[in-house]
């Protein structure tokens, strides 16, 4: 049975999986699993290369798991000279199928510079940053609302910031498979 393994249990990631997939008609008839895979990389992905690094290795473990379509999602820092803090935040999402990767990313921004410093001298995550710096009572946002709908007031959420970077992602995997037909 063909089906998608996300590679995370995280609700917000799954949620946005299930959600982007609606998008697919060819692929919505699949289910969708969230497995516990490890992203390999750290807490806090500083670089483009280790977040990408991270979403490959959770979508080639969810593979494994499924036999058909991987997926793997992280968010991470990436160089931004120029912004206030030299960093944007994004979410990367990388499908992959067993034999090529296919990979997507969401919109960059910029978060707090007293975040960003509490990140690079502590070694935290931003969950932990945006928390003990009292801009959220949660202690992990990036299972509910994320840190985006901090630094937006409200006008973006986790899950719809992540399925922007799934549905490049797909977009991506579509166009490769229309092509196989």
């Amino acid at each position: 049975m063909h089906r998608i393994v996300v590679g995370s249990t995280n609700p917000v990631k799954v949620a946005a999986v299930e959600a982007a997939v609606r998008e697919f008609p060819w692929l919505s008839s699949m289910p969708i699993l969230g497995r516990s895979l490890s992203s390999q990389v750290s807490e806090q992905p500083m670089t483009l290369p280790e977040t990408i690094a991270g979403a490959l290795n959770r979508a080639k473990g969810a593979f494994i798991l499924s036999g058909s379509i991987g997926v793997g999602i992280e968010s991470g820092l990436l160089s931004a000279p120029g912004t206030q803090t030299g960093l944007l935040d994004t979410c990367i999402c990388v499908v992959y199928d067993g034999g090529a990767v296919y990979t997507g990313m969401a919109p960059g921004f910029e978060c707090p510079p007293d975040v960003i410093a509490m990140v690079r001298e502590r070694k935290c995550d931003l969950d932990a940053a945006f928390h003990e710096l009292g801009y959220t009572s949660e202690e992990k946002s990036g299972l509910s609302h994320g840190v985006i709908n901090i630094v937006t007031n409200g006008r973006m959420n986790r899950q719809r910031y992540t399925e922007i970077a799934v549905i490049m992602a797909l977009s991506s995997y579509e166009r490769v498979w229309r092509q196989r037909g």
